[in-house]
């Protein structure tokens, strides 16, 4: 299994968010703070920078900021930067959302129409199935969100619940009671 630690964490436009920049410095961190604040909205771009999902596992949320009407506001590029160390080694992650503008046949002024995602590895563009690629070689989605979400495992049946405790201990509970009994 990688050693994978967060250093640095940069986030643009990304829901309420305009521009935060967090040095985790790859220490343990608690985000704390009032109901609306922002804690929540951390934790998703984190996720969506990694898997293109929010923590309601929901892959087409309004991650551009929203104007006082709940329309996405034309302009506002989401952005999230992520510096990790894999295993002493730093890597700079990227995803973004850069908006479409087309001219209409007959029509004078560009149209927006729309975001695509893009995409970086150490400020290369990658295409997204090389990031998801990347992403997937690091962790499985599944055991980032058990590791940083407690919902996520107390949400579980008693069942589901022993499986990833078994999975975690990689069969070391076996040679442990082998040995004993």
């Amino acid at each position: 299994m990688k050693h994978i630690s967060l250093y640095r964490l940069e986030i643009y436009h990304f829901k309420g968010i305009k521009h935060l920049e967090i040095y985790f410095q790859g220490k343990d961190a608690r985000i704390s703070g009032r109901n609306a604040s922002g804690k929540s909205s951390v934790y998703d771009a984190v996720l969506w920078l990694l898997f293109g999902r929010d923590s309601r596992n929901a892959a087409n949320a309004d991650f551009k900021p929203l104007d006082a009407t709940g329309k996405p506001i034309i302009g506002a590029e989401p952005c999230v930067t992520a510096t990790l160390t894999i295993d002493g080694k730093q890597t700079v992650l990227r995803r973004a959302l850069t908006e479409v503008w087309s001219t209409p046949k007959g029509q004078a002024e560009k149209v927006y129409t729309g975001d695509k995602g893009a995409y970086w590895i150490d400020d290369v563009p990658k295409a997204e199935g090389d990031y998801k690629k990347f992403v997937a070689s690091l962790l499985p989605e599944a055991q980032f969100r058990l590791i940083t979400n407690y919902e996520e495992f107390m949400g579980k049946n008693t069942q589901e619940k022993r499986l990833v405790l078994l999975g975690i201990a990689d069969n070391g509970v076996d040679a442990i009671l082998s040995e004993r009994f």
